[in-house]
């Protein structure tokens, strides 16, 4: 796998939003992680970003909605969203559908371990954990500089 290339992934709920209360993941209850705002706006220009969430596409808008209001350029994202089988099955379906449009991932965040190291085979550079309020690099190196802790 060629490890040239400028797609980055990341996991909605978890790496860029959290509830306010515990398991309360209405639009009303979730706010923008200040590390996701950080994230967001360090990602290189020419890197093309994936947004992955379970989440159904009736909630598209408000995604949309957010990443517009950190600031982000929605031209630049695409969205692999609706999961309809276990987390990790849907994030195994989804970097599939990436490797056949794209040719490569490059990083990938997610607050789910299990589910980084489901992606060990899709992923050629970094993969990033995200929890409790930091981030750790857990496999390659990052392209967002020292934002994340190497582990």
């Amino acid at each position: 796998m060629d490890c040239d290339c400028d797609i980055i992934v990341l996991d909605f709920d978890g790496v860029l939003v959290e509830p306010l209360s515990t398991y309360e993941w209405a639009p009303e209850n979730v706010r923008v992680r200040d590390l996701g705002r950080l994230i967001l706006r360090s990602i290189p220009q020419h890197m093309k970003i994936y947004l992955v969430s379970g989440r159904s596409a009736k909630w598209l808008n408000f995604i949309k909605d957010t990443l517009t209001a950190i600031g982000v350029s929605l031209s630049r994202i695409e969205f692999c969203l609706n999961r309809k089988k276990s987390e990790i099955d849907h994030k195994l379906f989804c970097a599939e559908r990436i490797l056949e449009k794209e040719g490569c991932i490059y990083e990938w965040h997610d607050d789910n371990p299990y589910v980084l190291e489901s992606l060990k085979r899709y992923v050629c550079g970094a993969l990033v954990l995200h929890q409790g309020g930091r981030c750790w690099v857990i496999k390659g190196s990052s392209r967002l500089g020292q934002l994340c802790s190497e582990r």
